[in-house]
């Protein structure tokens, strides 16, 4: 009976024991969740600043072309060299016009005696000694030898290439004495105008419908480090390249003192004149989100609770995005460090003083 008491007595002190264990363990926790969350916050102002379009591309010449022979033939002299200034009119390279000028002589020899034959059965059918068929089947003789012989003098003219502009010579495909088919390219020429070199980039279809002919930008090349270059947009694709997806834009640069080879690998900053108002918002404010969709916290009643939104991306940057202020309404405030451990309508307290909030601006 003894045993029983006491066995009660120790199970009742455990209960007691266990019980208040329980209660002192509840109260922190409630304490815990009521208490705000240290956060910081930085301000963001509405802004139309333009946002550059980054990119990279390949300086080239406003106009490339591949000069080539009309007909085939063996090569006899090439007057250029790959790097060589050459100017509008000026021989370039020529085939062996050995068989070229007697193909000329015997369909002007054809052509002269067709005509010596429809002027005289022309002749002869005044005197009504020839008939018409005869004076019609020399006159059909005669324009396919003066067509043969057109056709002749031009290939005989063609076996030259003539500089059709002023420009460099950027590659030579043949040497002197090879064999080349007709139409075979025999060497490239840019145009040599300082103000003719472009650079064509690839930029997304987000990019695309940004800029606009005219918009400015900003080319850095690593031949020259520190140096900038100027140009604007002269052209924009009307479609996607189906290889890459995305879209082409053509820059001119402006004249410059410097020496500028085509090849050179050029990185591109575009600067769209037209921007419409948007937000800069630091990549530390990011909660969470998807491709097209992210949550950010905001303060709220006078920064003492965070209130989570949703946006839509704009453009993303290294260590920022943008949204667009028409679709976000007004942000004045975004919560920064601490956003991940708050949850929507918590309560927050700010972590240093007013004056340590900055815009993204003045970072």
């Amino acid at each position: 009976m003894l045993k029983k008491m006491i066995f009660h007595s120790f199970l009742v002190t455990g209960m007691l024991v266990l019980a208040a264990c329980g209660k002192s363990d509840a109260t922190p926790t409630a304490d815990a969740q009521n208490r705000p969350h240290p956060v910081k916050i930085v301000k963001v102002e509405q802004t139309s600043a333009p946002i550059p379009i980054e990119s990279s591309g390949k300086l080239a010449s406003e106009a490339e072309m591949l000069l080539s022979f009309k007909i085939g033939g063996v090569v006899d002299r090439i007057l250029v060299n790959e790097g060589q200034t050459v100017s509008e009119g000026q021989l370039l390279a020529h085939l062996n016009l050995t068989e070229i000028d007697a193909r000329v002589r015997q369909a002007k020899n054809a052509f002269e005696k067709a005509e010596r034959d429809m002027a005289r059965v022309k002749d002869l059918l005044k005197d009504s000694v020839a008939t018409l068929e005869q004076y019609q089947n020399a006159s059909t003789g005669y324009e396919v030898a003066q067509a043969d012989y057109e056709i002749a003098k031009f290939n005989q003219r063609y076996a030259k290439i003539i500089a059709p502009t002023s420009g460099k010579v950027l590659r030579r495909f043949v040497e002197r004495g090879e064999l080349i088919n007709p139409g075979m390219p025999a060497m490239q020429i840019g145009t040599a105008s300082a103000s003719s070199q472009i650079i064509r980039i690839g930029v997304s279809d987000r990019d695309v419908v940004r800029l606009a002919p005219g918009d400015t930008a900003q080319v850095r090349f690593d031949a020259y480090p520190g140096a900038k270059f100027s140009g604007y947009v002269t052209e924009i694709a009307a479609a996607a390249d189906p290889k890459t997806g995305t879209f082409e834009v053509e820059l001119t640069l402006e004249p410059s003192k410097l020496l500028l080879k085509n090849g050179f690998v050029g990185k591109v900053k575009l600067f769209p004149a037209k921007q419409s108002a948007y937000y800069r918002i630091p990549m530390s404010a990011l909660v969470d989100g998807s491709r097209d969709l992210v949550s950010i916290m905001i303060p709220v009643n006078e920064r003492t609770s965070a209130r989570k939104i949703t946006v839509r991306p704009e453009h993303v940057g290294t260590d920022y995005f943008t949204v667009l202020a028409s679709e976000a309404g007004k942000i004045g405030e975004v919560i920064t460090d601490g956003a991940a451990y708050v949850r929507d309508g918590e309560t927050i307290s700010l972590v240093g003083n007013i004056s340590e909030i900055k815009t993204i601006a003045e970072k």
